[in-house]
């Protein structure tokens, strides 16, 4: 089974991207046209600092949620006392 990109894909997956391996291109030069060079540029910084922000994101989620069950249990704690 190929691998493209970290990902095994079958045989006929592959056959399918080479086919249709311009539609990729057709909607980056739908979506980009009408931006310059540097917007261009400036989106990739941009997007760059939001997959930042998502990647540190269910951490800080996880921690607020261990936060808020440990308060809950506090809570739950202190009316049976």
């Amino acid at each position: 089974m190929p691998v493209i990109g970290g990902i095994n894909i079958t045989d006929k997956g592959k056959e399918f991207l080479e086919r249709h391996y311009m539609i990729g291109q057709i909607n980056i030069d739908v979506i980009f046209n009408s931006l310059t060079e540097a917007e261009v540029i400036q989106q990739i910084r941009i997007f760059g600092k939001l997959i930042e922000n998502v990647e540190g994101m269910s951490g800080k989620i996880l921690t607020a949620v261990h936060s808020n069950m440990d308060a809950s249990w506090s809570r739950v704690a202190a009316s049976i006392i």
